[in-house]
């Protein structure tokens, strides 16, 4: 099967098909990152595009080649250019619209109920596996920054830490840092998507998630923190409505140390709630 959206490699195919291929590792990486949404201007400024508007192109190039994979792996794929939003809105292009929001008029009464099937959609790209496959189909991988690279060379050195080993057992038995949470957590929880929250603590009306970082982890383990935050969240969101139950998620990050000022307004847009200098009398 040869597929017709993106181009085939960076010389082949028309000026918007190759700039779909440079846009769709960014698209992925964002999904990785709990399908966090980019703005048109953010996605054009990355790909050096001057104007954001010839982002359709783009994104329908991408879409095409979604479709068609869909349909040769016999399985639905999440509608991955959703992730790119009108600054304003908050949403998708019209085009996307229409497929997100069929039979929903775009009125006030319905405006909720457009968001919260948006929010759906988000959660089904963050969840969704088969990402880095995709990536593979037309011949990209994954994009690797600093923060992977990182990652990945500890875990060549042998796992987690000791700080960070004794933090997150400092966490399962003092979660009284987040309030009305009661011991004991559960360590290492595995979650649908293969990821694994450092500390779960489950009670009948909510499930708090935990990403743990001691004092004096790099700047960017504390800012990757801040992405697995909202991954997990969406993905507890998730398992949940797929078992159909209800109640409330809450997913932290708890520092050994403190949150470095350049990241604050990262945490603040991305409300992710940060607890500064967890445990440090007991820990140090």
């Amino acid at each position: 099967m040869v597929l017709s959206g993106i181009a085939a490699d960076e010389s082949s195919g028309k000026l918007y098909q190759r700039r779909a291929r440079a846009a769709l590792p960014l698209l992925v990486h964002q999904a990785h990152a709990g399908a966090m949404p980019i703005s048109y201007e953010a996605l054009a400024s990355e790909l050096c595009m001057p104007n954001p508007r010839n982002l359709n192109y783009v994104l329908g190039a991408i879409g095409i080649t979604r479709h068609e994979l869909s349909q040769k792996w016999n399985e639905r794929i999440p509608l991955l250019e959703a992730l790119v939003v009108n600054k304003a809105t908050r949403l998708p292009g019209d085009g996307l619209q229409t497929l997100l929001f069929c039979g929903l008029v775009p009125d006030r009464e319905n405006q909720e109920r457009r968001y919260r099937k948006y929010r759906d959609c988000l959660t089904d790209i963050a969840v969704y596996a088969n990402w880095e496959r995709m990536l593979r189909e037309v011949n990209l991988s994954l994009l690797v920054d600093g923060q992977d690279v990182v990652s990945a060379a500890r875990r060549a050195l042998g796992g987690e830490g000791a700080a960070h080993l004794e933090l997150k057992s400092w966490v399962i038995q003092h979660p009284h840092f987040m309030g009305n949470v009661r011991p004991p957590g559960e360590p290492e929880l595995k979650l649908a998507s293969g990821d694994r929250l450092d500390v779960s603590f489950m009670t009948p009306t909510c499930w708090t998630g935990v990403e743990v970082k001691p004092e004096g982890c790099p700047d960017e383990d504390v800012r990757r923190g801040l992405f697995q935050v909202v991954k997990y969240e969406a993905v507890m969101r998730a398992e949940l409505r797929a078992k159909g139950e209800r109640c409330r998620v809450r997913v932290v990050l708890a520092l050994g140390g403190t949150l470095p000022t350049s990241f604050r307004r990262t945490a603040n847009a991305l409300g992710v709630e940060v607890f500064e200098n967890v445990g440090r009398d007991a820990v140090a």
